[in-house]
């Protein structure tokens, strides 16, 4: 890579990352300030809700925005041929929360016991419509992450971050008894009000664009239905664990359990920003011959994490947990301190490690996902009868053995793929 076009890359990730920063500040405040207010049982119904929305929008979401990536990457030189395929995807979105929305109405009330066991039907019903929103949202976001317009990007998760602090001080300082659907409320509302100006912004033509090429459609069919299977069973280890902790053992194991992902979140959510740069840049390292040493580079960025955890961790963290969150949640610490090492383990899978599994070792990438998925769901049935510290222990496990597992395929392919894409 030439000197100009490392420093853009390095300008966009500062860029990036920096607005995520913004966005995972606001999300945290919202966070702490929930759970000061709330309790744990309330803060439960929150941390659930919360849980259920990102684990849903990675799950039906992901596929088709890892497909838009590459399509996009493939195709640079082609930019109609590209915007097609990724107004047929909104579409296909939009109908697929029209459709989840049409279901859940009727429903609500026996969802709403089964998944966030105590709290209102109001809940579970914004959760739905923020779905949606939080759906579409991304597939404009990853339009501009295809397009390397890191600025736009970065300015739609700056807008997101000021709505959701806005949001949150205003309900602080002047409403005496919001609750769990209050706070969830903010969170969705700063997704609608982007939505609407990203739409209004970026139009699509959604009715008068045509559809895809059968060519296309066919390569788009091809690579969700590989890639779908590995996002879902991903995000079934990486999100599950809150929805099923408060489903299982309730609301309150979950408002506890819930602080200690906010905190590992913050450094796991960064490293899958960081990856949102990388991701369009992996088959050109791979083409070049450099992404081993990226890979070792982001590995000495991620020792750096390690070293810090083990030096500061036993002294700043039971200052830390009951001082943001309150001394209702010191429970949460084992917690934190357990799942902060599986946020050190992200950090060396995600920016790297698993874009390269995605994009170019899909069928290997969907057994081994597969595999550590049965692990989890085996180990989940023991975890949950011994309660939240099990759990967040099988959680960084489950870390642990994709790290292996994705070294390993690297180390074993990167070879064969030095000619990738320029077919």
């Amino acid at each position: 890579m030439s000197a100009a076009p490392a420093r853009r890359t390095l300008a966009d990730l500062a860029l990036v990352v920096a607005a995520k920063v913004l966005s995972v500040a606001a999300l945290f405040l919202c966070s702490v300030l929930a759970a000061r207010e709330l309790g744990a049982a309330a803060y439960g119904h929150f941390a659930a809700a919360l849980s259920l929305l990102l684990l849903v929008d990675a799950m039906a979401g992901s596929p088709l925005d890892l497909a838009v990536i590459r399509f996009g990457t493939l195709h640079a030189t082609e930019p109609a041929r590209v915007a097609t395929l990724q107004t047929f995807l909104l579409r296909a979105k939009l109908a697929f929360a029209a459709v989840v929305f049409v279901l859940a109405w009727p429903n609500a009330t026996r969802l709403t016991a089964l998944l966030l066991p105590g709290a209102d039907n109001a809940l579970f019903l914004l959760l739905v419509a923020c779905i949606g929103a939080l759906l579409l949202l991304r597939g404009y976001a990853v339009q501009l992450q295809v397009a390397q317009r890191f600025r736009l990007y970065a300015a739609l998760d700056v807008a997101l971050a000021l709505l959701r602090i806005g949001g949150v001080l205003a309900v602080w300082w002047l409403v005496s008894t919001a609750g769990a659907f209050t706070y969830f409320a903010i969170y969705a509302m700063a997704a609608f009000v982007v939505l609407a100006v990203a739409a209004l912004r970026m139009p699509q033509g959604l009715l008068r664009r045509p559809m895809p090429g059968r060519a296309d459609l066919r390569a788009l069919g091809a690579y969700v239905a590989g890639t779908a299977g590995i996002v879902v069973l991903g995000t079934v280890t990486g999100r599950a664990d809150v929805p099923l902790v408060s489903a299982v053992l309730g609301a309150e194991a979950a408002g506890y359990y819930g602080v200690g992902t906010q905190l590992a979140a913050v450094g796991t959510m960064l490293a899958t920003y960081v990856g949102i740069v990388t991701q369009p840049r992996v088959l050109g390292l791979v083409r070049a011959g450099q992404l081993g040493r990226a890979v070792v580079l982001n590995a000495l960025g991620a020792g750096l994490l390690v070293l810090l955890l083990v030096l500061a961790g036993p002294t700043l963290l039971p200052v830390l947990v009951p001082g943001l969150f309150g001394d209702g949640f010191a429970a949460s610490l084992p917690v934190v301190e357990i799942l902060l090492w599986g946020t050190c383990i992200d950090f060396l899978i995600m920016p790297f490690l698993l874009p390269y599994a995605l994009q170019l070792e899909t069928r290997n990438c969907l057994r081994g996902e597969f595999v550590i998925t049965m692990i989890y769901l085996l180990g989940m049935l023991w975890a949950l009868g011994h309660g939240i510290v099990a759990v967040a222990w099988l959680v960084t496990g489950i870390r642990l053995i994709k790290l292996c597992f994705y070294s390993l395929l690297y180390l074993r392919t990167h070879g064969a793929h030095a000619s990738v894409g320029q077919q």
